[in-house]
């Protein structure tokens, strides 16, 4: 498996569209002009910065032929269980009263996609550990 890279043209606009979507999908207050804030935030909603969930949604992209339902939103909706591990009851609710059905689709089935991109998110520096001599 060979290291993905990201050119910044690519991962900005999709890190901005990000940030500017977890305003609206959290509703969180007004919204910040902070980036300290704000990436707080998004971290706390979603265990990630806004620059992982741009580089995450070009890898879903890249190596899936991601449905037209499967939104950067539903996405979000993924991030957000494996965060909170709260029920598809209360995360439904919480998320424009989306029915539970529809949460619980879109969260596992990008639970399902990200979970098979391991191979091209995990840090090199593993790999460089399992390359050292040994004592």
């Amino acid at each position: 498996v060979t290291m993905v890279r990201f050119k910044r043209e690519d991962v900005i606009p999709l890190q901005e569209e990000f940030e500017r979507l977890c305003h609206d999908v959290f509703r969180h207050g007004k919204f910040t002009r902070s980036k300290k804030i704000h990436n707080f935030r998004i971290k706390a909603w979603t265990g990630c910065s806004s620059t992982t969930l741009a580089k995450l949604w070009i890898l879903c992209e890249k190596y899936y032929n991601l449905p037209v339902e499967a939104t950067m939103e539903r996405m979000l909706w993924e991030l957000h269980l494996m965060t909170t591990y709260g029920s598809d009851r209360d995360n439904a609710a919480r998320f424009n009263g989306v029915d539970e059905d529809t949460f619980a689709k879109w969260a596992w089935f990008f639970i399902d996609k990200i979970s098979f991109l391991e191979p091209y998110v995990v840090s090199t520096h593993i790999q460089l550990l399992n390359n050292l001599p040994s004592s």
